[in-house]
Parts: structure tokens; C-alpha cells; sequence
């Protein structure tokens, strides 16, 4: 029936497919914290404001040929600020639980595109997934509040700035 050689060329065709299918991997990056709280020169803060409707979403961060992913958010409205080098980005797709979904579309970098500026807190939009959709909405008066109220040493040190592409509401 089989011998070892077909059965090992077929195991090796389905690691590359899983590999395939999980994608390139994308460099964690950490919320501030008290360990992670000094600004490397070049990079800006990003405030991220995010509700999830599962347990445990990700955003995949692109830049160019670096991925970045974000921290895990949990059920409900989440905020974090996290450091990224300088450069424009988008959010390329996301990670539900195990499941990895990618945009690929130019509408994607367009809506959903930001710029990172250097020893600013950059904040593109508050993101919210609706099935399989995102909806972005800009409330900078809000975030500016938010971000102060976690990390009002930072506000003092950075200005929050809006670096996305859609309009104020």
C-alpha cells in the first residue's frame, strides 16, 4: 500500500501546509508596564482602544515586511499603549482565539493605516470587531482622558496625537 517514503513525503507536505496556513510569524510586542516603560530612541507609543467580543483577540500590526502583534485583549473594552519603531503601519489582520483571519485588500491600509511619530503617543482610532468586520471610530477628547488617566507620568513626558487616517467625531 504505503511505503515509508510516500508516507514521509506526505507528512512533510502537511507540516509545510500548517506552516503555510498559520502564516509568518510576527514579533510580539509588550504593554507598558513598569519594566517596559522607557521609550527607545525612535520608537513612539501607540494607544491602543480596542472592545472584543471574544476571549482573546490579537492585531496583526504591518509595517512593510515587519509584523508586529499585540498584546492579547480580553472579552469587553480594553486600552493599552505599546511601543513600535517609527514608520507607517496597518492593521493587517487579526487573531481570534487560535484562528488567524488577514487583510489583504488596499481598503484595509487605507481605513485602517496610522503613522507611528517618534516620542508621541500615537493613537489611530478605537477598534471594534463586529463579526467578521472591524469598525473604527475616532474619540481623541476621550482618549486623551483615557491615556491620561492610566499613564499621567507619559502624558506629561508626550503629547497624544491622532496619526490616523479618518476624521474626529
Amino acid at each position: 500500500m504505503f511505503n515509508r517514503q510516500s508516507i514521509n513525503t506526505a507528512s512533510t507536505g502537511l507540516i509545510l501546509i500548517c506552516l503555510l496556513l498559520t502564516g509568518c510569524s510576527a514579533e510580539n510586542i509588550q504593554p507598558y508596564s513598569e519594566q517596559n516603560k522607557t521609550l527607545e530612541p525612535g520608537n513612539g507609543w501607540l494607544a491602543l482602544a480596542v472592545f472584543s467580543p471574544n476571549d482573546s483577540l490579537q492585531m496583526e500590526l504591518d509595517s512593510g515586511g515587519d509584523g508586529y502583534l499585540s498584546p492579547e485583549f480580553p472579552f469587553g473594552n480594553s486600552f493599552s499603549l505599546v511601543q513600535l519603531p517609527a514608520g507607517d503601519y496597518y492593521v493587517g489582520g487579526l487573531r481570534i482565539d487560535s484562528v488567524r483571519f488577514r487583510f489583504e485588500k488596499q481598503q484595509y491600509k487605507e481605513t485602517y493605516g496610522f503613522t507611528i511619530r517618534p516620542d508621541v503617543i500615537n493613537y489611530f482610532g478605537n477598534i471594534k470587531l463586529v463579526g467578521n468586520q472591524l469598525e473604527l471610530k475616532v474619540f481623541m477628547d476621550d482618549v486623551r482622558k483615557i491615556t491620561a488617566g492610566y499613564y499621567p507620568t507619559l502624558v506629561e513626558q508626550f503629547p497624544v496625537e491622532y496619526t490616523g487616517n479618518l476624521t474626529d467625531e
